[in-house]
């Protein structure tokens, strides 16, 4: 009770007892004095300031009032006897003068009366004895001033206590005419003293009567100011003395009505107000007291000055002072606290808070010292208390005991620094992770792993450090680990600088703090076991001495390859190779011999092929590839399947260095088309493989170095395909070759050149013409050793008979290929055949087509060039039947466009012929080229060419092919 009581007084004794007004609210100035002694005193002198304001009032009006008077006996005089005169004056009648005059004289306002002339002399006067005399006789004192002669005029003039009225009178003279008129003046002198005291005389009864009246009526005011006012106000100031002293259960009886009244209501008002306020400030400190007793957390309070206001019993316990004793003590007395490490004294926050005005806390590892000693850690924040205008009232502090939470966060912190030394000595890395995947914690091998430190990375995102695809499934990683809230493990591949490293990684959420969830990352190095895990599948699916696939891996291929095909309706093949005599080199080099051969055909293949094939090791000196999507149709693929067999079988053809001695290698191929259109025909891996083997058998029965097709009428096309590209290759070599010329004819019908043709003598078969063989040497590389052999021989042969051609002569044209046109030796091989046949380079053109052009453009414009500057020409051969480009025909150096004798052979009967003839002449002769038409053998169709410009031509019409020799002949 007692200690209840003690707040409850303190309580009341720091705050008052009346509701104070809001801070906006307008403050009204009054200034009192005593009513007893200035209200009669102040009622005397309003009433004698009246009887003043009244008595002047009353003079100035009756003064006003005689002036009047004068001036309305004079303006009456004026009407009335302003005429009579005049006709007195004018009939000169003296006796009616003195009458008039007289009459005016009777009047009690008049005190004296003149008619005086211009010159103020006196005609008649009241005074007889005064006639002919100055006015002055009359009016003594009279004033100087200005008289108005105009007629009938009436002028008033002040003239000590009178007034004068002066009346002009305009008049003729008897016997004078109206020019001669004359002025009369009236004076009438009006004495205004007589008037004054009779006014005054009858002022003074009058206000003697109204100040008794007023005195009475005063005495009458005062009474009743004193029972209605002065009584009533000094019983309201005796209840207002005690309702400041604290009476609040006064009652004032009112009764009437008015201001006091009103006054007296509302003051009975205000103390009910009042005695209602602090009722519930009452209750309001009662509740304030307990919640601030009752909470968990000090409280401590301060005025502006730092002396403490308030403490709750949770701060009289942490700070050893109870409420009585703290009050109005410095606060640094109180609350003392010093750093927990240091021990020096802290920065005070209620001192921080006074000088700033800012809500501030205690900084870590702040320790309060009790009164008693005892210690406690502490965490608080203060705040300043305003007012409603933002005024610092004072500053409240609330603090609590965290002396074992700071003790755990010790513990924590200690337990933290052991697990993150722990993490950094790990030979794997670690990372902390946010949600943006920005490294907040880079611990362990990682940045050995990064090549960077950890300050360089801290603060980074993944997407900074690392490539994107490096990045992407990490970032999933983190989002995945947030959003569910479970651990995540993924095997993944960075980039780093020592080349591709494979790591095992586990996340887990952490909660960093109370707002931030982030993600740990524990990544194991897998590389070396990926590496190894790696080697063994390779191992599982590969030739460990060839390094090929192995026959596992060949059939899965091989499936995939047939599936492949049968769904996109393309076809592939399967080529089984075997080495000939194989046996008898290993059992005579030895098995390391062997090896070293196996491996090197092994390459040989590898380099044989396209990426997209597969190269395997069947078996001991057994090979097999698999060709896919090499063609739409069995001929196209078989044409492929052998080009590729052909090719290796050339590889393998060409000594090999093994054990110091050259060794010459002979292969059997067996190639088998899939898929088979035969539904009875096994059509899988094993059954492919069968047939492959099947094909090689019967290659190896047909002698060494032998390539057969399994299908047996593809087995016969790529037999005689084979045979004549033997054939072929023995013609090169022995020199079965002629050449033959189809002559070029002018308009003139003169034969000014020829393109060179070239022929097969066929030691079995005779002359074979180009479209038997050129298709295949073509396919297997031998047409540009045709084409060398061509040109070479044919720049010989016309070097040696150059002499003999006549003065339209030309020049000799040559079909040259893709291959040709792309060698970059080739110009350098021409100039020197030119050289040695001593022939003009002007003599020999070379003719490409469309498609040459649609190739490797700038390889073969340089070559061109080359050509070009040699003196060469050039021609576009069978122009327009292939993807003409107008382009080319700007950058090349062409000379001359040929017509392909496929528009001829219409001419001229077919109109869509016609036109692209005619368009091609116009658009050659726009280009300044040379036109020549190919395959014209009618008359008609030379007059068509002839007349739309061209005057060039090749065909049966003039010549067909012919032998050298013949040409010459026939150009002589």
């Amino acid at each position: 009770m007692a200690a209840h009581r003690h707040h409850t007084e303190s309580g009341r004794a720091r705050h008052p007892q009346v509701p104070s007004r809001p801070m906006n609210a307008a403050t009204y100035a009054i200034h009192s004095t005593r009513l007893r002694r200035w209200l009669p005193l102040m009622v005397g002198l309003a009433m004698l300031l009246l009887i003043a304001i009244f008595g002047t009032s009353e003079i100035r009006d009756e003064l006003a009032q005689a002036e009047a008077d004068a001036t309305r006996v004079v303006q009456l005089t004026a009407s009335q006897l302003t005429a009579p005169i005049r006709r007195a004056l004018e009939n000169a009648d003296d006796d009616e003068l003195r009458t008039l005059v007289s009459s005016i004289a009777l009047h009690d306002a008049v005190d004296r009366v003149a008619l005086t002339d211009e010159r103020l002399n006196i005609l008649h006067s009241s005074r007889y004895a005064l006639l002919g005399k100055p006015l002055t006789a009359l009016i003594p004192g009279l004033p100087a001033f200005r008289v108005h002669l105009q007629q009938d005029h009436v002028e008033m003039v002040p003239a000590d206590d009178s007034r004068l009225g002066i009346i002009s009178i305009h008049y003729t003279p008897p016997g004078a005419g109206r020019e001669d008129g004359r002025t009369a003046l009236l004076w009438l002198q009006v004495d205004m003293a007589r008037n004054r005291q009779a006014l005054l005389l009858d002022l003074g009864r009058r206000l003697g009567t109204t100040t008794a009246v007023a005195l009475l009526m005063t005495l009458l005011l005062l009474w009743w100011l004193q029972r209605r006012v002065t009584r009533p106000l000094e019983r309201l100031a005796g209840a207002t003395h005690r309702i400041a002293e604290g009476d609040l259960d006064l009652k004032l009886g009112v009764s009437g009505e008015g201001e006091i009244a009103t006054l007296a209501n509302a003051m009975q008002r205000m103390v009910v107000r009042i005695r209602d306020t602090i009722s519930a400030l009452r209750e309001s400190e009662q509740r304030l007291s307990i919640t601030l007793d009752s909470i968990g957390d000090a409280v401590l309070v301060t005025d502006l000055n730092g002396l403490i206001t308030r403490l709750n019993p949770k701060a009289e316990e942490l700070t050893g002072w109870n409420e009585a004793e703290a009050l109005g003590k410095p606060v640094i007395e109180v609350f003392h606290i010093v750093n927990a490490e240091t021990r020096e004294p802290a920065e005070h926050p209620v001192a921080r808070v006074l000088r700033e005005g800012v809500v501030v806390g205690l900084a870590n590892h702040t320790t309060l010292i009790a009164r008693d000693g005892r210690e406690f850690q502490i965490a608080d924040s203060a705040a300043p208390i305003r007012d409603a205008k933002g005024n610092t009232l004072g500053v409240i502090m609330v603090f609590q005991d965290v002396t074992d939470r700071y003790r755990m966060e010790s513990e924590l912190l200690q337990l933290h620094q052991r697990l993150e030394g722990i993490l950094q000595s790990l030979p794997d890395p670690c990372f902390i992770l946010d949600r943006e995947g920005r490294y907040l914690d880079v611990m362990g091998g990682a940045e050995e792993l990064l090549a960077a430190n950890r300050e360089h990375l801290l603060n980074k995102t993944i997407d900074e450090v690392l490539p994107p695809e490096d990045a992407q499934p990490l970032m999933a990683a983190v989002q995945a680990t947030l959003d569910t809230g479970r651990p995540v493990r993924l095997e993944y591949s960075l980039h780093t600088l020592s080349g591709p490293r494979h790591f095992e990684g586990a996340t887990a959420p952490i909660q960093l703090d109370e707002r931030q969830r982030a993600v740990i990352w524990l990544a194991r190095d897998k590389t070396a076991q990926k590496d190894a895990e790696e080697k063994l599948l390779h191992l599982a699916y590969h030739d460990q001495l060839t390094g090929l696939a192995n026959r596992k891996l060949m059939v899965q291929r091989i499936n995939e390859a047939l599936a492949r095909a049968r769904r996109q309706g393309r076809y592939g093949a399967v080529l089984f190779f075997d080495i000939d005599r194989f046996k008898d080199i290993n059992d005579s080099l030895g098995h390391p011999a062997g090896d070293q051969l196996l491996r090197h055909i092994g390459q040989l293949i590898r380099a044989a092929i396209r990426t997209e094939d597969l190269a395997a090791r069947f078996g001991g000196d057994e090979f097999v590839i698999v060709l896919e999507d090499i063609g739409d149709s069995l001929v196209t693929a078989s044409s492929h399947a052998e080009h590729v067999a052909e090719k290796i079988r050339h590889l393998c053809n060409a000594p090999i260095l093994i054990d110091g001695t050259e060794q010459y290698i002979t292969t059997s191929t067996g190639i088998v088309i899939f898929p088979n259109d035969d539904q009875d025909e096994p059509n899988d891996a094993d059954a492919l493989l069968k047939q492959a083997d099947m094909a090689m058998f019967n290659a190896k029965q047909s002698g060494p170095n032998h390539i057969c097709f399994f299908a047996s009428e593809l087995q016969r096309a790529a037999e005689n395909r084979l045979k004549l590209h033997r054939e072929l290759r023995d013609a090169l070599r022995d020199e079965q070759f002629v050449l033959h010329i189809q002559p070029r004819v002018d308009g003139q019908g003169h034969w000014t050149g020829g393109e060179v043709l070239v022929r097969w003598q066929h030691p079995e078969h005779g002359l074979v013409l180009p479209a038997t063989f050129i298709p295949t040497a073509e396919t297997n590389g031998l047409i540009e050793h045709i084409d060398r052999w061509v040109i070479s021989h044919a720049i010989a042969a016309l070097g040696q008979r150059q002499h003999e051609l006549p003065e339209f002569f030309d020049s000799l044209s040559f079909n040259i290929t893709a291959g040709l046109l792309l060698d970059p030796t080739f110009p350098e091989e021409l100039q020197q055949w030119l050289l040695e046949a001593a022939l003009d380079p002007s003599m020999v053109e070379l003719e490409i087509t469309e498609r040459v052009l649609l190739g490797d453009h700038q390889q073969a414009a340089e070559v061109i060039g080359q050509l070009r500057r040699l003196g060469v020409h050039f021609s576009i051969d069978d122009f327009g039947t292939g993807y003409s480009s107008l382009r080319y025909l700007q950058q090349l150096p062409i000379d001359t466009l040929k017509i392909d004798r496929s528009f001829v052979e219409r001419l001229p009967h077919h109109a869509g012929d016609s036109r692209i003839v005619t368009t091609i002449i116009d658009m050659a002769r726009h280009l300044a080229l040379h036109v020549t038409a190919e395959g014209v053998e009618k008359e008609e169709q030379l007059r068509f060419l002839q007349e739309r410009g061209c005057h060039q031509f090749q065909g049966y019409h003039f010549a067909r092919p012919m032998p050298w020799d013949e040409f010459f002949e026939g150009i002589a």
